[in-house]
């Protein structure tokens, strides 16, 4: 059994694009699996422009996408996702973090809507399913594929996912700073998983002046990625402030404390 993981989009809090931000990319927040054909998305960041590429060669007519929440980094690529303007495409859409906002239908109708877009939610041509639950609770996806979801400490709330896929587990924590009592938790819940993808956007030495952000630190995700026995780590949601030789530098370093650990780049692919 294949497993494809595909990183669209790897920064956070919004895009950057200059000389120095080439080999790891400058789109946020997305990642897609592909398996049997059928395909998953994590959030819908500016990456999410670029993922319809993967299925260029495939008869694939629906994603289920995950939003872990709401902010704009993680939403902005929807509708610049090309998909979203085919009639015959079908787009379930997932978010732990819009109940409040009455659901996430409601929650984006009022942002894709004049004055911030041209084109209303509603008027996107593709046919769009919505799911609005509770972060923590599991969705049983279909008779191979379940998905288990956590609560992350954010401002505003954010969700992280476990998609488990036959025997492979992918664990997506973007967004979450890392308080004790949420440390063991993502310890407990990423347990033995085969990809563990994790909010890096910081390192130590930066981290007192931006600690009440919401996000945490590649020692962390080591840390993290030694406690649950993961078999690989993904330095995730990059700062748009670190370049390409920042990150170069956070990787090798993050590699004597988990060797196999790597720092996601747009249009990387691997396979589990």
């Amino acid at each position: 059994m294949m497993v494809q993981i595909f990183f669209h989009g790897t920064r956070g809090s919004f895009p950057i694009s200059s000389k120095d931000h080439t080999k790891y990319g400058g789109h946020t927040s997305c990642v897609s699996i592909l398996f049997d054909n059928q395909w998953f998305i994590l959030d819908a960041g500016s990456g999410l422009i670029d993922a319809p590429k993967i299925i260029e060669d495939k008869n694939i007519k629906r994603c289920h996408l995950f939003l872990s929440h709401l902010h704009l980094d993680h939403i902005i690529g929807l509708p610049a996702f090309p998909l979203s303007w085919d009639p015959t495409f079908e787009i379930n859409l997932y978010c732990g973090m819009s109940l409040e906002f009455k659901g996430l239908k409601n929650a984006l109708n009022s942002l894709f809507t004049p004055p911030y877009f041209p084109v209303k939610w509603d008027d996107f041509k593709a046919r769009r399913l919505y799911k609005d639950f509770v972060a923590g609770e599991s969705l049983q996806l279909n008779d191979t594929v379940s998905m288990k979801t956590i609560p992350l400490n954010h401002p505003g709330g954010a969700c992280g996912y476990k998609l488990i896929v036959g025997n492979r587990s992918i664990v997506y924590l973007s967004d979450t700073s890392h308080e004790k009592g949420m440390f063991d938790k993502c310890v407990k819940f990423s347990k033995y998983c085969d990809l563990l993808i994790y909010d890096s956007t910081y390192c130590d030495s930066e981290f007192s002046a931006v600690a009440n952000y919401g996000h945490s630190t590649w020692q962390i995700a080591c840390e993290l990625a030694n406690k649950a026995s993961a078999k690989q780590l993904a330095l995730f949601h990059h700062d748009p402030s670190h370049t390409d030789e920042f990150i170069n530098k956070m990787e090798f370093e993050a590699r004597l404390n988990f060797p196999n650990t790597f720092a996601a780049a747009c249009g990387m692919a691997i396979e589990i």
